[in-house]
């Protein structure tokens, strides 16, 4: 094989540059070596380590509306969703990422979805109704789930594909919101 062939060297600095950590400068190319005695010798790189969705959120902004959307995105991003929404118990949007449906929409319909949530506790005998899920196509579903912040009701909504297991971004971010949002 030829490695010195300009097409597989572009292609190994592309790969490189891929694997690279981000927001790295990508890695001079090595000079060519007519023996191939580089081609068994592994790149050195360092490792940076990603920061925590904690610690991205509160690198942001000193506002804790620009930290809590960057706690959605991230969210997003992770879990693959299509959007977030946090809203209040009036349906009043605190914060939202990009979503295929109209945030203020998601925000409204996460109040009427909670009203829901409280008459079903109600009926089920105060047994724990905090979490409802709507298939509203046939790819995609909302999840609403309930928190409160002292004596304050929250809805934290996403929007993802049905076969998503969602349960688990969602407690996780809702930690970092709630932590987020008692910080002053």
């Amino acid at each position: 094989m030829s490695w010195d062939c300009s097409e597989l060297s572009e292609a190994a600095r592309l790969i490189g540059d891929l694997l690279s950590a981000p927001g790295r400068e990508p890695e001079a190319e090595p000079a060519a070596d007519p023996q191939g005695a580089h081609l068994g010798a592994a790149p050195t790189r360092q490792s940076h380590p990603l920061p925590s969705p904690e610690e991205e959120a509160l690198s942001v902004s000193p506002f804790r509306g620009d930290r809590l959307e960057a706690l959605l995105e991230g969210l997003c991003r992770r879990a693959g969703f299509m959007g977030a929404v946090v809203a209040d118990e009036s349906g009043l949007p605190l914060a939202a990422t990009e979503t295929p449906v109209d945030p203020n929409r998601v925000a409204a319909f996460s109040a009427v979805l909670g009203q829901a949530l409280d008459k079903a506790e109600s009926l089920l005998g105060g047994h724990l109704a905090d979490n409802v899920s709507v298939d509203f196509n046939y790819t995609d579903k909302l999840v609403l789930r309930h928190f409160t912040m002292d004596t304050t009701s929250l809805f934290l909504a996403v929007i993802c594909p049905q076969e998503v297991d969602e349960r688990g971004e969602i407690e996780l971010t809702m930690e970092q919101i709630a932590v987020l949002l008692s910080s002053a």
